[in-house]
Parts: C-alpha cells; structure tokens; sequence
C-alpha cells in the first residue's frame, strides 16, 4: 500500500513537470491573469480642460477652416480694425494696452468690450498685461483705481503673501468688472539681483519664496475660476529685454532646473490655466530657436505634467524678427507647440498658418486639437457661456 501511493505521488510529479515543459506559457499567462485581477491600473490624470471636450468638439464641427485657425490668436487689441475681424475672420482674442484704456470709464469699457462679445461668432479672450509697478494697463488711469497696483516685491515687503492674496483679489475684481476675463500675469521668473532687467517686475526673492507665492495666487484664481497667465517659461534669468533685440540665457540645464522652474511646476500643481513662454534663447536647450519657437523647451514644459495652454510672448518683438530668417513666425511657433500666438500682424500670420496647412507642413488634426483645448478653455471659464454647465476647476 505504501509502495502504491509513492508510486502515484512519483506519477502526479511527472506529469506536472511535463505539462510545465510542455505549456510554459500558457501556465505563465493564468499567473499574471491572476495578479491582474487584483492590481487596479492607475488611473489616467485628467488633462486641465478635459471635462468640456465634447462641447468644444461640438463647436469644431461647425466652423471652417479660417475660422479654426483664427482660434490660435490673441491679436493687439485695435478698435480701428476690429468691426472688420469680427465679419470676417475673428481671432481668439484681443490684448489690450494701455492706450486702449485711456479716456474711459469702467462703464464705457465694458461697454465697448460687451459690444465686441455680442458680435463675436465664438466668444472672445480679453486680455491685459496687469502685474503692478511697470506694468500696469487699466490701474494706472483714476477712473480705474485712486492709485494704480504697485509692484508684486513692495506689496510683499508691505505684508507678504497673505497681502498680495487681497491685491490678486481686488485686481480680479476690477478685470472681471470691466470685462477683461484674462490677466497675462503673474510673473513667475526669479530675481535677486536689481541690475536684472526683470527684476523690478518680480517678487525679487529666492526660488523657495517665489515657487510658494505662485503656488498660492494660482490655488487662489482657481478657486474664483479667474484665468491668469505664468510667465516668462523657462524663467527669465538675468538676461537683457527680449523687446530690443535678441536675448542669449547661457546657464546650463541644471542651474534652470535648479533656479528657475520650480515657480512653474508650482503652478502646474496648482492647474494655472495659461503659461507664457519667452523670447529668451536658452542655448543649454536648444541654440538655433529662441524658447518661444523651440520644440525642446516646449516638451520640456509638458514633461513638467502641464497641460493647459502655452502661449508665446508677442511674435512682433525684436528678439523673434531678428531670428527668422525669412521664415514665417506663426508658423513656426505652431509647429514648436503652442497653443496661442499673441501677434500684431494676425492677417498676415493667419495666411501662412492657413498656407502651411493647405501644403501639409502642418496637420489639419493637429490644429483641431489645439483649437479644441482652446474652446475647452474658454468653457471652462465660462468666456463661452452655455446653460447648466459648472465652473471648472
């Protein structure tokens, strides 16, 4: 009897080493079926604008090709040209200056701005460079505001973060009022040294300091569903004004990773819709484009997880025209990846961009998908506005 039973125990060893020799793989695979069922996947992180894909498909469905190309634009706001624009081809939107404000009244801008809106095909983005000290388009003028915002650095030195919290609100408040519903700003470049050119716009503090301040304007826009823009990516550095000329950035790699992006990361974690991208040719990166036009930078600011809308700083200036070599600049910066152009000379780059897609240099699928970010962007915060759709967030 004992005999018998080593007997089959011997057999049922046998046969279970032939069967592994035979079907190996097959074992394997039930293993990992198996541990599958018990492991979940990761989900998928949602992209910024994601939840209004479907209706900013519905509104590609209905427009033509120019009509889509225009979305790509944020065009220099002219009240002598826009009755035209509007008829015809409309761009995403205007940016507004300074003398564009002057020798009005909140009432009468809104007006003006809710006038454009009304005649619009696809609500537009009204946006203004309202940072503070220097720069200041609409608080500069008494009808706006008794004094205008100072400099981000003077309201830190005044009271800190929590101080310019209240400014971020009240400037907010008065856009919002008048109908601008886009702020190029805050600006996110670090600066401690007061020879750099950008540094009477920044809060002139170390990384740390600055990368925290970001982090809490951008979690506090959030939660008004107001759209502000990070600017300038990759970090501005000490290099000279991209507005005169070409702008050369020769820190390496690791001195940007180290000093300038993490105010960025910190508003890609805080979901900042917008991030303006400079001028600065950062050669660590890329030594034949300015950051603007250069594919590496752009893939570097995805690889960073952001996946709002990158915008270039004004095609018009110095440092991009003395770098094209007869190529055409909207072009180029769609082809490097952003999604909004900020130009002064939209018939002129609506042609080409119109060009390039009719001899396949660029992808009509490529523009859908960037226009339809776009139009997810302006659902979201409610530029376009539909009923029983939710603030974003």
């Amino acid at each position: 009897m004992k005999n018998k039973k080593i007997f089959f125990l011997v057999l049922f060893a046998f046969v279970l080493l032939f069967l592994f020799l035979v079907f190996p793989q097959d074992i394997a695979d039930n293993d990992t079926k198996e541990s599958e069922k018990t492991t979940e996947e990761p989900m998928k992180e949602q992209e910024l604008f994601e939840r209004y894909y479907k209706e900013a498909e519905k509104e590609l469905e209905d427009m033509s090709l120019e009509e889509k190309i225009g979305q790509l634009f944020l065009v220099r706001f002219d009240n002598t040209k826009i009755e035209s624009t509007l008829a015809q081809t409309a761009p995403s939107g205007y940016v507004l200056f300074a003398k564009d404000i002057e020798n009005k009244t909140k009432d009468s801008l809104k007006q003006e701005l809710d006038s454009y809106q009304t005649k619009a095909k696809v609500n537009l983005i009204f946006a203004v460079d309202e940072e503070g000290g220097t720069v200041t388009r609409i608080s500069r003028f008494p009808a706006f505001r008794s004094e205008k915002f100072k400099s981000v650095r003077d309201y830190y030195l005044e009271g800190g973060i929590p101080l310019l919290l209240t400014i971020e609100e009240e400037k907010e408040v008065l856009l919002k009022e008048v109908g601008i519903n886009l702020n190029l700003a805050p600006v996110a470049d670090v600066s401690t040294n007061p020879d750099d050119y950008i540094y009477n716009r920044t809060l002139g503090e170390k990384t740390e300091i600055v990368s925290d301040y970001i982090k809490e304007i951008a979690k506090y826009a959030r939660g008004n569903n107001f759209a502000i823009t990070l600017k300038h990516f990759p970090g501005y550095g000490g290099n000279v004004d991209t507005h005169m000329g070409i702008s050369l950035d020769q820190r390496s790699q690791e001195e940007i990773q180290t000093e300038s992006l993490p105010p960025f990361q910190a508003g890609i974690e805080e979901k900042a819709p917008i991030i303006m991208v400079s001028h600065n040719k950062i050669e660590s990166y890329d030594s034949t484009a300015p950051a603007s036009l250069s594919k590496p930078l752009h893939d570097l600011l995805r690889e960073m997880g952001f996946t709002g809308l990158i915008l270039t700083d004004d095609l018009d200036m110095a440092a991009i025209q003395e770098d094209l070599n007869g190529e055409n600049e909207a072009v180029k910066a769609f082809l490097a990846g952003n999604d909004l152009i900020m130009t002064s000379s939209y018939e002129e780059d609506l042609n080409a961009l119109e060009e390039a897609i009719e001899n396949d240099t660029i992808k009509e699928e490529d523009l859908n998908e960037r226009v339809k970010k776009i139009l997810a962007f302006k659902y979201q915060y409610q530029i376009i506005k539909k009923e029983n759709l939710s603030n974003g967030g």
